[in-house]
């Protein structure tokens, strides 16, 4: 159940509202819809704040901000439908806001489907559309989604150890991805790839990790991808054994047995 009382949920919805507008102006002549689209993992979040003077809203930040306010444990599995119902209210409120002060806004998504589906409703406001995707290596982004996780609990437990002390609450994405979900995306979000590139529709392809475009749409789309660096699905194994021996050491049992799922999937693929 939500943790929250109907005047604490409406003075959540104003922090968040405040949050994110801070230091933004309204935009001069037509606002922009940046869609950021790539797996989960693949740094969405990086990228969005690198856009300047546009405002960046994302579900999982809400839901960061919601266990740091009700004090809830994120290392377990602590979503519930409510909780995920007041995030979209919370969402819908933000998004309301950002129209009403004709804002730039930024969102992430990883699927294309839903990218589409706010850009036709933005649209309706008077929004130009950017369309931005990041194109990660499916283990690369599979691996730093585990590794994300681990990181935020490792903190949470340090926290709650010291919290005596001052230590600080820790930043960061608290909600687990599973590797299949990066691995299936990773395949879906490269076909929407080539579709676009096919149709002519204005994208711009980013590799993981740079704020700058590695490829617009109108540049040569083969010579992008002649160039495009792999890496060696040995590295990716090494890494996967490193995480999960520490998911082992730690008794994360939930992530070390994601790690080794996706470290049989990498080993089959070397065959």
């Amino acid at each position: 159940m939500l943790e929250l009382t109907e005047d604490e949920q409406q003075i959540f919805i104003e922090k968040i509202k405040q949050k994110v507008l801070a230091g933004k102006t309204p935009a001069k002549g037509q606002p922009t819809l940046t869609i950021i689209i790539g797996t989960p993992g693949s740094g969405k979040s990086y990228l969005a704040q690198t856009i300047e003077n546009s405002v960046y809203c994302s579900p999982d930040d809400i839901i960061a901000e919601y266990i740091k306010t009700t004090g809830t444990d994120p290392r377990g599995d602590f979503l519930n439908d409510d909780i995920e119902k007041f995030t979209a209210r919370v969402y819908d409120e933000v998004v309301q806001a950002i129209i009403d002060g004709k804002y730039n806004f930024t969102c992430d998504s990883f699927k294309d489907v839903d990218g589409q589906k706010v850009v036709n409703f933005m649209a309706q406001y008077g929004y130009k559309k950017d369309i931005k995707v990041i194109l990660a290596d499916e283990y690369q982004a599979a691996l730093n989604a585990v590794e994300r996780k681990l990181d935020y609990d490792d903190k949470y437990t340090e926290y709650c150890k010291n919290k005596q002390s001052g230590t600080q609450y820790p930043r960061g994405n608290p909600l687990e991805v599973a590797p299949d979900v990066s691995t299936k995306t990773s395949d879906h979000i490269a076909k929407f790839i080539c579709k676009a590139v096919e149709e002519g529709k204005q994208i711009e392809i980013y590799e993981f990790g740079k704020i700058k475009p590695s490829f617009r749409t109108g540049d040569d789309f083969d010579k992008f991808l002649e160039n495009l660096p792999l890496t060696p699905i040995t590295k990716h194994i090494k890494r996967c054994q490193q995480l999960y021996n520490r998911a082992h050491q730690s008794g994360n049992k939930k992530c070390a047995a994601q790690l080794n799922w996706l470290m049989q999937k990498m080993k089959k693929d070397t065959r």
